[in-house]
């Protein structure tokens, strides 16, 4: 879940994200997202410019729950749909 230190909206390349209400905006569309894969967008977002490891990833968003692979492949592909990639 994004902190309290979380910007209200990212603006990342045409699109306006809103954390708050797992929203990704562009020309007038709207789509919301999974809180999961929002929280994999913010986290993201936090680390731009650097390289950020499928483990990390894990640990950051699951973190003591096992979850499997799918897990976050099913969350970026959500992202990248919302996206329009």
């Amino acid at each position: 879940m994004p902190s309290r230190d979380t910007p209200d909206t990212y603006l990342v390349l045409d699109h306006v994200v809103t954390p708050a209400t797992n929203e990704i905006a562009c020309e007038g569309r709207v789509t919301r997202v999974e809180p999961k894969s929002m929280e994999v967008l913010v986290h993201l977002l936090g680390h731009a410019g650097e390289v950020v490891s499928r483990e990390a990833l894990q640990d950051a968003i699951w973190g003591d729950v096992v979850v499997g692979d799918d897990s976050l492949t099913g969350a970026i592909i959500k992202l990248r749909k919302a996206f329009g990639d």
